[in-house]
């Protein structure tokens, strides 16, 4: 490990450990050594081997992405949370709990905002509804788990691991304010992948319905936000509607001193950075989508009307 690296570890470790706790005491007791090897590797004497770094960073609370970042801003590093190493319920899991422990995080700082930019219904949005959100697994187990052809969705049981991270999230997801950019079809990829599996008899009519009665709560919380300006614990949302193509699912977290921007390369899982740069070119290019979408929270009542009643429409054909 070259001394650049050692001085950015060992001052994001000691930034991020509590403060009146002895540092040596506290790396003792993280990383099951001696004092005198905890001493060492803060002085410097000793390198933090790999599984350490990674230890300390989930332990403490930091990202590698920061000490990547800091080492040669040149480079943007990413997180991905599908390890297609792991078996697919694992890799789900850690995908929640990556955005349980990211949204917990935003949640507590003092200053906080989120941008988010959308053309299709993406797993973040459909936390508080579960019957769509089982179906977005479903999804991800056929596309990722080696499942029958004929995987039903009625043999789909949800993990009390996975129901509890998504109620998690869920909870920090409804607290915390937002500027959401959407797609005038924001719903249709969604109800085209329900006929898909319903018109090969995977789905039954009856699973349908229920999954289709939480399309049709989102929409009345859309309904809701639309016309107060705030969900249904009073946090505020501004709600856009964009009249040229939204290319991409994108947000941009901003809270306190730190950044964090994802990008969805399909409906449910996402790349993640806390890059600085890559958070201004796309909150730059958020920023620019704005200037060509209409506000209608609180506004513009006709296009509300019109947006609603066209994905209402799209309901129709499930």
């Amino acid at each position: 490990m070259d001394s650049k690296l050692k001085e950015i570890l060992i001052k994001k470790v000691l930034e991020n450990i509590p403060d009146k706790v002895k540092p040596v005491t506290h790396l003792t007791g993280i990383l099951d050594i001696g004092r005198e090897s905890a001493y060492r590797r803060l002085n410097g004497q000793i390198d933090f081997s790999l599984a350490e770094i990674v230890k300390l960073s989930s332990r403490l609370n930091f990202s590698l992405n920061e000490i990547h970042n800091e080492y040669d801003d040149n480079l943007a590093a990413f997180e991905f949370y599908k390890n297609r190493l792991n078996q697919p319920e694992e890799s789900f899991k850690s995908m929640l709990q990556a955005l349980y422990n990211r949204m917990a995080t935003v949640y507590e700082a003092k200053e906080k905002h989120t941008d988010i930019a959308v053309n299709r219904l993406i797993g973040t949005l459909a936390l508080a509804h579960n019957h769509l959100y089982k179906f977005i697994y479903y999804k991800w187990k056929h596309q990722f788990d080696n499942v029958p052809l004929n995987y039903y969705y009625r043999e789909l049981v949800l993990s009390s691991d996975i129901s509890n991270l998504i109620q998690k999230a869920s909870y920090y997801q409804q607290r915390l304010s937002k500027t959401i950019i959407l797609d005038e079809d924001i719903l249709y990829n969604t109800i085209q992948e329900i006929k898909y599996y319903q018109d090969r008899q995977l789905i039954s009519n009856d699973e349908v319905a229920l999954i289709k009665g939480d399309l049709i709560d989102l929409l009345e919380n859309f309904e809701q936000i639309l016309n107060t300006g705030e969900n249904q614990i009073g946090i505020k949302w501004d709600i856009y509607l964009s009249s040229i193509n939204v290319c991409s699912n994108t947000s941009c977290l901003n809270y306190d001193d730190q950044v964090s921007t994802s990008f969805w390369i399909h409906s449910d899982a996402a790349f993640t950075t806390s890059d600085s740069q890559i958070y201004l070119l796309q909150k730059e290019w958020i920023d620019s989508l704005k200037k060509h979408s209409t506000l209608i929270t609180k506004s513009n009542q006709k296009m509300q009307a019109d947006f609603l009643n066209q994905q209402y429409k799209y309901l129709e054909e499930i």
